[in-house]
């Protein structure tokens, strides 16, 4: 269980099992076990998640991942969306923008 007074270290029941680096090249993949803690009706789960090791990522834009990230606005109440979720490469769980890679296989220019 994480503790603190910052906000970002929210107390919670997430364990790391593993952690195994994937792939290594000019960034590593790192494969992160996670044991959920249990919700009501359904007993712990174990998780596995790819983290992106982007401390080794070159900086050009040309070979560097692109990402996206929503900032969901409701003009009629002025208010914004925030996501909270488990971040399993800081091993918290966090109030955010949602926001992810751009996999190109998935997400081609058309």
């Amino acid at each position: 269980t994480v503790s603190s007074q910052d906000g970002r270290n929210r107390p919670h029941n997430y364990k790391i099992l593993k952690d195994e680096i994937k792939y290594t090249g000019w960034r590593q993949i790192i494969r992160r076990t996670v044991l959920a803690p249990p919700r009501p009706h359904h007993g712990e789960k174990v998780i596995e998640f790819d983290i992106i090791d982007q401390s080794k990522s070159r900086n050009d834009l040309e070979n560097s991942s692109r990402a996206v990230i929503v900032f969901a606005w409701n003009s009629s109440t002025k208010t914004a969306t925030l996501i909270r979720e488990y971040m399993p490469a800081c091993h918290r769980i966090l109030n955010g923008l949602a926001a992810g890679i751009v996999e190109g296989d998935k997400h081609e220019d058309d």
